[in-house]
């Protein structure tokens, strides 16, 4: 049979088609049956720069550090405040307990002072020692009512300097701690990301799978559909009448004018899976499949 040299794919099947039933004397064809093929939507991973990760880490601590500073510069203030008024009590304590010794010697001094006068012994030195007694008793109570209350004042005041220094460096402190915890944030949310990561991979790696079992299926069906059109069962001819008559010849070289256009390579890759060459070439197609395979292997 003279026909064309095909320039397309679809021309091939054209001519195949017209080969096939210029030798087979076959009905005219039934449309072709066209299959989709599955087609499903990745996942995509999200890009996440260090710089965003920081972004979204700082976001997400910014309110609780800055409840920390403030919940712990009140605590300290509160503090202070109470050594305030324990320094101003102290203070005051002092003052009370020096003035109460006072009065207490005071008015054991003019008692002996009475009694001497009423004993006329008023210039007598027993009653000048006795005063000296008294007064040397007031002086050393004083003395510890003054280290008492000072020790006192003092350690509250060395409390209440550190709390001051510990109020000033608070701001320094926190900015360092909320460093550490940002840190640790983007750690944590990077970690998340590669589980996300691990899981798209996964799911799309799923996607492969089912479209490759579909894509068999559909090369399966096909190929199913095919005989089905064509109704090779009806054939009026045998193998060897077909040989006979050069229906293989013709049909072998209609395909491998179309696929010699092509590189052996992709000749090969397109072929190997051509379900309808593989229908009008019967047995022949596998050495048509391997001559292209052994061009793209050379």
């Amino acid at each position: 049979m003279t026909f064309n040299t095909p320039t397309t794919k679809n021309e091939m099947y054209e001519i195949l088609q017209q080969i096939f039933y210029y030798y087979r004397i076959r009905r005219e064809a039934s449309p072709d049956v066209s299959l989709n093929d599955l087609s499903l939507t990745r996942l995509s991973v999200p890009l996440v720069t260090d710089s965003q990760r920081a972004t979204k880490a700082q976001t997400a601590l910014r309110a609780a550090q800055a409840e920390k500073v403030l919940n712990y510069k009140k605590k300290i203030s509160d503090e202070i405040f109470e050594l305030d008024v324990k320094i101003s009590t102290y203070a005051t304590q002092k003052t009370a307990a020096e003035n109460a010794a006072r009065l207490s010697y005071a008015a054991a001094e003019e008692k002996a002072e009475r009694e001497a006068i009423k004993r006329g012994i008023a210039e007598s030195s027993a009653v000048i020692d006795r005063i000296a007694d008294i007064q040397t008793a007031l002086a050393s109570e004083l003395t510890a009512i003054d280290a008492e209350y000072d020790e006192k004042i003092a350690t509250a005041s060395a409390r209440k300097s550190r709390l001051e220094t510990d109020l000033v460096g608070a701001d320094t402190y926190y900015s360092d701690v909320f460093s550490y915890e940002v840190a640790a944030e983007k750690d944590r949310l990077k970690a998340e990301e590669e589980k996300l990561k691990r899981e798209i991979f996964k799911y799309n790696n799923g996607l492969d799978e089912k479209e490759q079992r579909a894509a068999n299926s559909k090369l399966s069906t096909e190929r199913s559909l095919e005989l089905k059109r064509i109704d090779i069962s009806v054939n009026a001819f045998t193998k060897d009448q077909l040989v006979e008559m050069g229906y293989y010849t013709d049909a072998i070289n209609c395909v491998c004018a179309y696929f010699d256009t092509l590189s052996a390579l992709t000749a090969y890759q397109q072929i190997a899976h051509d379900t309808k060459v593989a229908i009008y070439l019967d047995d022949y197609y596998s050495n048509v499949v391997y001559m292209y395979k052994t061009l793209a292997n050379a």
